[in-house]
């Protein structure tokens, strides 16, 4: 069994936390979920975590700061998605989740940052007429920042998203160099690879992780 560890998973009753937060409170860890709404909190609890229910948009630093601390590892599992405007989506995925990994590098437990981002991030075409114009920008510049800091990180970068039930495994494969013609990834599965990296001692080298439904083992990461 894993070292216990304190993690905070913010964004904590979005899809892929709610399957995340099972995997990693049955594997011991003491699990704290950042929710917005009061009507959440028993769904946490169901599931063996702790929430806790603020804002984080009301957040200034010391805000931040008291969240984080003492957390050996945080989980960015929030996002707007650029489905409240542009406003809400750079408030969201750039300047909140930004504010947190800035939190991260202050605090003195120095925890482990997972970010779940997407596949594309450095990649996806900006094209002002796409949709997620705004979301692709401020999760690329969110991403950048993450990568300046001296945090142990990892970025993790799913594939298409969907409820199917996890796959046997995992496909890794390098965006650079071109994107499968299918990139459905379970949002199980990145609550595996999310609960596997908590676990794990030392993380990928390859830090940014973009990966889709697959027959590799989670455990090969």
């Amino acid at each position: 069994m894993s070292t216990s560890k304190n993690v905070l998973v913010i964004g904590g009753h979005g899809r892929v936390a709610l399957r995340t937060l099972p995997l990693l409170t049955k594997a011991g860890h003491n699990v704290e979920a950042l929710i917005r709404k009061p009507e959440y909190e028993a769904d946490i609890v169901a599931l063996g975590a702790r929430p806790r229910i603020a804002e984080m948009l009301d957040f200034d630093d010391a805000a931040w700061d008291e969240l984080l601390r003492d957390k050996d590892v945080v989980i960015w599992a929030a996002g707007n998605g650029g489905r409240n405007g542009v406003d809400q989506t750079y408030a969201i995925d750039r300047d909140a989740a930004i504010a947190s990994i800035d939190a991260a590098t202050r605090a003195a437990s120095k925890p482990r940052y997972l970010m779940v981002s997407f596949a594309t991030s450095f990649v996806h075409p900006i094209d002002e007429e796409d949709p997620f114009h705004h979301y692709v920008l401020a999760k690329r510049a969110t991403d950048e920042h993450l990568q300046g800091t001296s945090l142990d990180y990892a970025i993790v970068g799913p594939g298409l998203l969907t409820d199917e039930d996890a796959p046997a495994g995992m496909q890794r494969f390098n965006p650079n160099n071109g994107v499968p013609e299918s990139t459905e990834t379970s949002r199980e599965l990145v609550a595996q690879v999310l609960a596997h990296l908590v676990d794990v001692e030392q993380l990928p080298e390859e830090r940014f992780i973009a990966f889709k439904d697959g027959q590799d083992p989670v455990a090969s990461l």
